[in-house]
């Protein structure tokens, strides 16, 4: 789940960010992610969620670290290199992303999407959320990984 990355503060402010979400670079070994909880479960769906058309996961810790003297700015990227969920095909678009609590929600793509940028050694909240269809779902497992990935900006 947690590949080389760059150390970070989400101090965005007064680091030169693409919003949220969009693309950015891949990883380039100055600084490691780590990830906690490395496995992210998701309640099994009530009546309830399947109304409100999501079920949430508890957050995940993502902390970016420096390795030896890489104190630059950072972006936290994120991406699945599962083209679905598994089962019958559930699209990976179906997991979505945000961080902790703020902004909209991200549909998770292959490619790089920026979570968040900054500078130093930092830790970042994500949620995950599942979106649910009565239409579309089956009854069944689904899986799919999650990668992190911080580069040097």
């Amino acid at each position: 789940m947690a590949r080389a990355a760059a150390v970070g503060v989400i101090a965005l402010a007064i680091l030169p960010v693409r919003a949220a979400g969009q693309a950015c670079t891949s990883g380039d070994g100055r600084y490691k992610v780590k990830v906690q909880p490395r496995v992210v479960a998701f309640p099994l769906p009530s009546l309830a969620d399947f109304e409100v058309g999501w079920v949430l996961a508890d957050p995940m810790t993502v902390r970016v670290i420096p390795r030896g003297k890489a104190f630059r700015g950072w972006e936290l990227c994120i991406r699945s290199d599962d083209p679905d969920m598994g089962g019958y095909g559930k699209p990976i678009s179906d997991l979505e992303w945000r961080i902790g609590g703020t902004g909209a929600w991200q549909p998770l793509t292959s490619g790089n999407q920026l979570v968040a940028a900054g500078y130093s050694n930092e830790t970042v909240s994500v949620e995950l959320r599942a979106r649910l269809d009565w239409e579309r779902d089956v009854p069944d497992t689904y899986s799919a990984a999650v990668t992190f990935v911080s580069a040097t900006l």
